[in-house]
């Protein structure tokens, strides 16, 4: 199959605030078929050699990719790299674009709708069974955030961008490795350290973070915004790093079996934190029926 950048070189409307780097293309499938599709550039400043390296680390990423198949995750359809310098990932295109802006252009989606069942709208909590399916594949997705959770034009919501954040964990990539600051778990952070401290070693996201991201991502949909305090930047004092926890007294409008379940993803240390899978156990005497 082959896919081409439209001239119009508008941006999806899928794409998170900020970025520039995804297109609406047209992928040609068998007889002609012609298929809408996001196309996402890698941007890199790293030179041609490290370019090519880095397309035969997303080929070798591609065959774990492929295969994937789950109605909470964006499939994903292949790797271009004639249309510019950089390579690119495609995805299907879907017009609603992300959960927060969903949610924004739809008043009648309010958060209710998302998180109890009803006619009209999956609850983003079903996100869990996504995350669930690749964290059973090894797939840690590193960035998981609501801009990278895309509603389909069913109104189900998808996981996207899933595994990308182990191919920029490279120097001269746009996108911070670690992933999103106002969604990284505390162990991810970089800690402001005297001149004569020893060079801290860098982080690596796990299931764990993953965990950590997906409860502040269900946090902000159960209030309709982004969570109170959250960092901006991925390097913070120890000070700093102690008051990152979501406190209880911030938040009185979310059930308190709700927080309870919550919380426990927002433990400091990344073991003491619960599986998705464990999580996901918990989640029908709450919110009725998560099983996705």
């Amino acid at each position: 199959m082959f896919a081409y950048a439209t001239g119009s070189g508008k941006r999806y409307q899928g794409c998170p605030e900020g970025l520039d780097n995804v297109y609406k293309g047209t992928l040609f499938g068998p007889n002609g078929r012609k298929i809408p599709v996001a196309i996402k550039m890698l941007l890199s400043n790293r030179d041609d050699g490290e370019q090519e390296y880095t397309l035969k680390q997303l080929k070798r990423e591609a065959n774990i990719w492929a295969p994937l198949n789950h109605k909470h995750l964006v499939p994903f359809l292949g790797i271009y790299d004639d249309i510019s310098r950089w390579p690119c990932l495609i995805s299907p295109l879907y017009n609603y674009g992300h959960v927060g802006k969903f949610i924004r252009n739809n008043p009648a989606a309010n958060r209710e709708a998302l998180v109890i069942p009803s006619p009209s709208f999956f609850r983003i909590v079903s996100v869990a069974s996504g995350l669930e399916y690749l964290h059973k594949k090894d797939i840690i997705h590193g960035d998981l955030k609501v801009a990278n959770v895309i509603i389909d034009e069913d109104s189900v919501p998808r996981i996207a961008d899933f595994g990308i954040s182990k191919i920029v964990n490279r120097r001269g990539y746009t996108t911070w490795s670690m992933g999103t600051p106002s969604y990284m778990a505390p162990e991810l952070f970089h800690i402001f350290t005297p001149p004569s401290a020893e060079i801290q070693v860098y982080p690596r996201t796990t299931k764990s973070s993953d965990v950590y991201s997906f409860n502040l991502l269900a946090l902000e949909i159960l209030i309709s915004k982004p969570p109170r305090g959250r960092p901006s930047r991925p390097f913070l004092t120890v000070e700093q790093l102690s008051g990152l926890r979501p406190q209880r007294m911030d938040y009185s409008i979310v059930p308190d079996e709700t927080w309870s379940i919550l919380d426990r993803g927002w433990e400091p240390e990344p073991y003491d934190r619960p599986t998705i899978s464990e999580l996901r156990l918990q989640f029908p005497s709450t919110f009725d029926n998560t099983k996705g």
